[in-house]
């Protein structure tokens, strides 16, 4: 079932991934067209990886509408902060978006009410921002057969072609040497202190049981 378009938000800014707003003509178009997205799929581009745009187009006007054709369009644009990517999906940061992913053609007719699904299929050699990274405008217009565009949304595309990391991970051992927090430790008579802590620091002592576990590993005490 379509949802309405919500606003995107990007991994590598640490933010959930989901649709953004829709801007449908205004409503007093008697051939205004309002459209849904369900899923692009999959949510983040990547090099060699085709993505499928799902959704739906809806006749809200009065009129009956020849629908030609539904196209996804983007621009090498990278919305590299949160307040960019708000604008864009509510239409405040007007971008154009001059690179044409895909087209469906549709050629329907949509009577008041009616709606189409829509499935468009995004080669992969399409999408080739130039930056490793980013977050991409996506938009989405449908056309009637007279040429003008009765409808359209925004979304974003999210972008990764960065190169995997080859070096290994390494390890340091920080251990902090402490003692039991017995009290005798700091007992007022001397033979009873000076027991203590020769229990302590003894060959099966806790201090000394430390220090023999992690004698294998590189470890800082």
């Amino acid at each position: 079932m379509a949802l309405p378009l919500a606003a995107f938000a990007l991994s590598t800014l640490g933010l959930e991934v989901s649709p953004a707003a829709a801007l449908p003509t205004q409503p007093e178009d008697p051939r205004a067209l309002a459209i849904t997205l369900d899923a692009v799929t999959p949510a983040v581009a990547q090099p060699g990886e085709s993505i499928t745009v799902t959704g739906a187009v809806r006749n809200v006007g009065t009129d009956v509408v020849m629908l030609d054709s539904v196209d996804v369009s983007m621009a090498n644009v990278g919305l590299d902060t949160v307040e960019r990517i708000e604008e864009w999906s509510v239409g405040a940061e007007a971008i154009s978006t001059p690179i044409t992913l895909g087209t469906d053609n549709t050629n329907a007719e949509l009577a008041p009410g009616n709606s189409l699904d829509l499935s468009i299929t995004i080669d992969p050699d399409q999408i080739n921002p130039g930056f490793n990274f980013g977050t991409l405008p996506l938009r989405i217009s449908a056309s009637n057969q007279s040429g003008a565009t009765s409808g359209q949304m925004r979304t974003v595309l999210p972008w990764y072609d960065a190169e995997p990391a080859d070096e290994p991970v390494q390890v340091s051992w920080v251990v902090p040497l402490t003692v039991p927090a017995e009290p005798e430790l700091l007992s007022g008579d001397v033979d009873t202190r000076t027991q203590a802590w020769l229990d302590t620091l003894a060959d099966d002592g806790p201090t000394r049981s430390w220090v023999s576990a992690l004698s294998d590993e590189d470890a800082t005490f």
